[in-house]
């Protein structure tokens, strides 16, 4: 993805930026799951790892694939932010 072909799309720059602070965001998230969702807090892990890893590929490759892609992280992050949430108010039920 070179510079903004089309109205709106991020750069290579942005599109790495955003996807890195995506992975950190879930790294974080992670690490407050309760110890009761080892493997879900595992799995969000991973993600986040293979996210940071691959953050430049993405940006550097079709703008429409990395369009799709830091879409689809923007709403795992939003999913794993709900699961966090809904814990938490389990929790403080309790």
């Amino acid at each position: 993805m070179s510079d903004n072909s089309r109205r709106g799309a991020l750069t290579t720059d942005e599109v790495r930026a955003v996807l890195l602070q995506f992975s950190e965001v879930l790294a974080g998230f992670a690490q407050q799951l309760p110890e009761d969702s080892e493997r879900l807090a595992e799995l969000v892990s991973d993600a986040a790892t293979s996210i940071e890893k691959l953050a430049a590929d993405v940006a550097a490759g079709d703008a429409d694939v990395a369009s799709e892609i830091v879409k689809s992280t923007a709403r795992l992050v939003g999913a794993v932010r709900k699961v966090i949430s809904a814990r938490r108010t389990t929790s403080t039920l309790h």
